[in-house]
């Protein structure tokens, strides 16, 4: 990408070669490849090419005004001085005739006759000798000179720039523009991000973190229109008035923090965490319909009609990236991470390694409470603080079917002891003992560790169950649609001797994954289910190997539990078209 204009003056010397064949097979080789991925390097080849063919035949050079208008700044004007300089030391040297310094005398003048008038038939033509060295000067700086208003001309269709990359995180650009890293100057063009985090820092010092995949185009130095995907931007006093644009609804700052998603279905959401914002129908920020002003803990929607409403934050906004997640297994996009969930976070990162989920109260717990086996009434627990989990329960088939979703029950649980040992955590350590200072050993399958946030898992010593609801986690993802689960399974290492477990998979309450008699020296088993478009529930469950076996030592774990992630239409994605299930029903209050 030509990113400035040492980048412009080194692709020009490596054209002016290749046309005066002085090229060497490299520098052919780079300029194709260049070529190749970079239209404004092809643009500013094929305006090279024109001018230089124009330059070898003078009688057939131009001028063509710029459509529009052209704006020099001091950087380009020292770019024209380069040039020029460069061209006039590459010249040769002119010699020129010596002119005298002294003055010659005055002579008296003497009085001349009337000239006499001939007849002198055809005039001679005169003829001027020019200096080669001279014309070479002159044509070096003319082509010197048409590059610059080439370049300037092409700069300027591209755009002001109005922003700067300063952090990213897996980030995957496409559009006219490619591979964005940070330092990179953004202009005024559409551009999307399909997969990851960047971060963008506006010239009037708003601050957008874009989670990807999103298609956007900053506008001016405080204006961003956001066709589709989400942002969270904190936007300083002296950006207030910073404006987000979608495609059917405008949201213009008042000094705050907020988070903008833009729907497939023609639906704008947004949330406030800090300040206040006003969001109006349409996107234009000065012709609009309806208005709606938002303050903090409040959210709105702008839906396909027009209507602005007021809604919940039903999730407490953890949709949106507020900070961009370090070293995350997860990528936006691409993986959405299921122990980045149970951890507290939405799925990319922001979750708290080692915060689990008690499966009698649903409350977060952030400490291993530590105790002997224990035992619960057999109900589902549904976990209301977290939209994402539908709930959790301790597996026992042999009382019957059980509940295993909101909406499902199941009878082909195997018969277990019905005790359970621990939380369902995402602690990178397990510990042994009854008290919260047993010792503690690393959470390990086939000799390598999970638990951290490259490696994440959820550990869920036998028995326990939980229950992901996918339409809900579906609605955090603008565009895209769940193709699969993916995790490794296994008994947790160092092998004490007696452990032996069992793994279930259900979607809606059907069994697609079984695997029974699982040893720690077995290591880990691979888990790759489908899903289907319309899937609700996604339950993961550890079993233990009966009365004979109980659950001692069974420290079952699912590692880097994620669900992947493709691009998609709004038509196959019904969650998006619904909104949030009916268990939230205040969502969408006046």
């Amino acid at each position: 990408m030509l990113s400035n204009d040492q980048n412009y003056k080194e692709l020009g010397g490596v054209i002016l070669k290749v046309l005066s064949g002085s090229a060497s097979k490299d520098e052919l080789a780079q300029l194709r490849s260049t070529l190749e991925h970079d239209p404004y390097a092809m643009q500013y080849y094929c305006e090279y090419v024109s001018l230089y063919s124009s330059l070898r035949q003078p009688g057939n050079v131009s001028f063509e005004a710029p459509k529009q208008e052209v704006r020099v700044d001091e950087s380009t004007l020292g770019y024209v001085w380069d040039e020029l300089a460069e061209a006039e030391q590459m010249a040769e040297t002119v010699p020129t005739r010596r002119r005298r310094w002294f003055r010659l005398p005055k002579r008296k003048r003497k009085e001349k006759a009337a000239p006499e008038i001939r007849s002198v038939g055809k005039y001679k033509k005169l003829q001027r000798k020019f200096s080669k060295a001279a014309i070479y000067t002159a044509v070096t700086s003319a082509a010197a000179m048409l590059l610059v208003m080439a370049h300037v001309i092409i700069r300027e269709q591209q755009g002001p720039i109005v922003a700067t990359v300063t952090e990213a995180m897996h980030s995957k650009w496409s559009g006219e523009q490619s591979d964005h890293q940070v330092g990179d100057n953004l202009r005024t063009l559409r551009k999307t991000l399909l997969e990851g985090f960047a971060r963008l820092e506006f010239k009037s010092g708003a601050d957008v973190i874009i989670q990807g995949p999103a298609e956007i185009e900053p506008e001016t130095e405080n204006q961003l229109m956001l066709y589709s995907g989400s942002l969270f931007s904190y936007v300083p006093d002296e950006a207030t008035g910073f404006v987000v644009r979608t495609p059917n609804a405008t949201v213009i700052d008042y000094g705050t923090e907020f988070g903008v998603t833009s729907h497939p279905s023609g639906l704008t959401e947004v949330h406030v965490f800090e300040g206040e914002v006003e969001i109006r129908a349409g996107d234009d920020p000065v012709l609009h319909g309806s208005t709606q002003k938002l303050y903090a803990g409040q959210a709105g929607i702008v839906d396909a009609n027009g209507v602005v409403k007021r809604i919940e934050l039903a999730d407490g906004g953890k949709r949106f990236a507020k900070a961009i997640p370090n070293d995350s297994f997860a990528v936006s996009g691409s993986r959405f991470d299921l122990a980045d969930v149970v951890a507290g976070g939405n799925g990319f990162g922001s979750g708290e390694i080692g915060v689990g989920i008690d499966p009698v109260s649903g409350e977060f717990v952030s400490e291993f409470k530590g105790s002997t086996n224990r035992t619960t009434s057999g109900e589902y627990k549904q976990i209301p603080e977290n939209p994402y989990v539908d709930g959790l329960f301790v597996p026992d088939g042999g009382e019957g079917p059980q509940q295993i979703t909101s909406e499902h029950s199941c009878d082909k649980l195997p018969d277990t002891t019905g005790w359970y040992w621990s939380e369902v955590t995402t602690d990178p350590e397990i510990a042994i003992g009854y008290t919260a200072e047993s010792k503690r050993y690393p959470v390990k399958l086939n000799g390598v560790e999970y638990g951290g946030a490259q490696k994440p898992a959820i550990v869920m010593h036998a028995n326990l169950g939980i229950t992901f609801d996918l339409e809900n986690i579906r609605m955090l993802l603008p565009g895209q649609e769940l193709s699969a689960f993916r995790a490794k399974c296994g008994i947790s290492e160092p092998d004490w001797g007696g452990g032996n477990a069992g793994f279930r998979v259900m979607v809606d309450g059907e069994e697609r994954f079984a695997l029974d008699d699982v040893k720690t020296a077995d290591g880990a088993h691979e888990i790759d289910i489908p899903l289907e478009s319309g899937a609700k529930y996604l339950t993961l469950i550890t079993v233990d190997g009966g009365e004979e076996n109980g659950n001692g030592k069974d420290w079952t774990v699912f590692a880097e539990p994620y669900l992947e992630l493709k691009a998609t239409g709004i038509e196959n994605n019904p969650a998006a078209k619904k909104g949030w299930k009916s268990r939230f029903s205040g969502l969408f209050s006046e």
